[in-house]
């Protein structure tokens, strides 16, 4: 009776322990299962971040940042150049300046050089070998277009940076005289003033005083 008792016992505990490894083959197999999910919802979740990147690269795009045009006379900007003496530091100043604006208006990059054949349209800064004789007075600057140039010429020695591009902003970088997108100068342009007029005293303002 007790040999009956004890098999019955081992019995009862061998079919115990079969049903304990079943449970914890089921518990992997679940794992497993829960580890797939992850990866898969992983997955998903690069999507989702591409896509808000995506996203974030397009509202940090400035609807402002539009290209803008910019014609003197009847020719585009594209197709000038600068010419000033490569000996004044006035006019490669206002060459520079000249050429910032333009890049930050179009995109182009204009070119500076120290002389240009009449026939190419240009920005005639300074006395060139193609400027013309304006008669200009004892500190005076003249703005002047005339078909594809542009001249900009002042008394020698006069202060002119802060006059010249204080009028620039006014006639030709400024959005109150653009027409959508489109800055222009006419060619009968002419602006004539005086040079200490536009200087503001001997500060940082005016580095040529």
């Amino acid at each position: 009776m007790k040999i009956r008792f004890i098999l019955l016992f081992v019995l009862i505990t061998a079919l115990c322990l079969s049903f304990s490894a079943c449970g914890d083959g089921e518990t992997v197999d679940s794992n497993d299962a829960l580890s797939d999910s992850a990866l898969d919802t992983n997955a998903v979740d690069g999507t989702d971040t591409e896509s808000t990147h995506t996203s974030d690269t397009l509202a940090d795009t400035d609807p402002e940042s539009t290209v803008k045009n910019i014609v003197i006379g009847n020719t585009d900007i594209s197709n000038f150049s600068i010419v000033a003496p490569g000996d004044d530091a006035v006019a490669l100043t206002i060459a520079d300046y000249f050429a910032e604006k333009v890049k930050a208006f179009t995109g182009n990059e204009m070119s500076i050089v120290e002389t240009a054949e009449n026939s190419a349209a240009a920005v005639v800064i300074g006395n060139t070998a193609i400027t013309p004789d304006f008669g200009i007075g004892e500190d005076e600057f003249i703005i002047k277009a005339e078909e594809d140039k542009l001249y900009i010429s002042y008394d020698e020695g006069a202060s002119a940076y802060q006059a010249v591009t204080a009028i620039l902003d006014d006639v030709l970088f400024s959005d109150e005289n653009a027409v959508e997108d489109t800055y222009s100068l006419s060619s009968d342009y002419e602006f004539i003033g005086k040079c200490g007029d536009y200087v503001i005293g001997d500060n940082e303002f005016n580095p040529f005083e």
